[in-house]
């Protein structure tokens, strides 16, 4: 008896590398969609952190003047915005956006920051989007404040500040417009006070010792988290109306609200938020004086 051996047939055969076919097809163009999202996220992010570099720049006033981004298609630049943009400036950095993605809306401007404020009167928007699949867009914007995001946001009525510890601009003076009310009389300011981000109290100092002639002056350390936090916060004038607290965030990482208690009531300073990305923002409740902040 013939022994019979069974195969494939021609049509089997067919029928297996159409299905193998589809299923690479598939994964193929989900890769790519999957590689579009993380490219475009990607590169929207870097354009937020170089924006708010520039920022930075400008609130310390990094080597005495103010900076600006220029915008190109294939790449962002950071310049020393005192002069006109010039594409090959000596103190341009020049970072480039992700291969395959460009910037189609907002190529050619320049957004401007001023010094010591970081305010800005190139508010708008920047549109990115892949090269080869242009419907694959994102849009990042940018407020009056020097804000910016790729999600909804909603600017302060004192614009707070965002600085960056890139180049070492850690350290921080940040002086309140306080005329409404005064430092100086003691009692009846009776407490410094810090929190936690969510409110809970850290302590509560007298302040009765760090008045000396007018002059309130108190430095030290609070433990957040268990991690201490070193300021000093005092006052300029012998008026009390003009407070400075120093916070350098190469000896502080941790979000802290600071406030006094004035005849019973609690007056909150300011707050400074730590944030995921590496910068923190820091929240005033009053003004600032002119020239508010300077980098140590």
């Amino acid at each position: 008896m013939l022994n019979k051996e069974k195969g494939f047939t021609l049509i089997e055969i067919i029928i297996v590398i159409a299905i193998i076919s589809i299923i690479a097809v598939i994964s193929i163009v989900s890769w790519r969609s999957f590689s579009d999202v993380t490219n475009l996220g990607n590169t929207a992010k870097m354009i937020e952190i170089k924006i708010k570099l520039a920022k930075s720049y400008s609130l310390s006033a990094l080597n005495d003047v103010n900076y600006g981004v220029h915008l190109e298609a294939a790449n962002v630049t950071i310049f020393p915005a005192n002069v006109a943009y010039n594409p090959v400036g000596l103190n341009n950095q020049v970072f480039a956006l992700t291969d395959g993605v460009e910037i189609y809306s907002g190529a050619g401007n320049n957004i401007v920051f001023s010094r010591l404020t970081g305010v800005t009167d190139d508010a708008g928007a920047i549109g990115i989007r892949i090269i080869k699949r242009p419907s694959k867009t994102k849009t990042i914007s940018i407020n009056a404040q020097g804000q910016t995001g790729t999600d909804s946001f909603e600017a302060s009525s004192i614009p707070p500040i965002v600085e960056d510890t890139a180049n070492n601009i850690n350290a921080r003076h940040i002086h309140f417009n306080l005329s409404a009310w005064s430092i100086q009389s003691n009692p009846p300011i009776t407490d410094l006070i810090f929190r936690k981000g969510d409110g809970t109290l850290i302590e509560s100092i007298n302040t009765a010792s760090f008045f000396n002639a007018g002059i309130f002056d108190w430095q030290g350390s609070v433990t957040v988290d268990a991690v201490a936090q070193n300021l000093r916060i005092h006052t300029l004038d012998t008026n009390g109306t003009t407070l400075c607290v120093i916070r350098d965030r190469m000896q502080n990482s941790k979000t802290i609200k600071i406030s006094f208690i004035d005849s019973g009531i609690t007056k909150e300073i300011v707050t400074y938020t730590e944030n995921v990305d590496g910068t923190v923002t820091v929240s005033p409740n009053y003004s600032f004086v002119d020239n508010p902040i300077e980098a140590q």
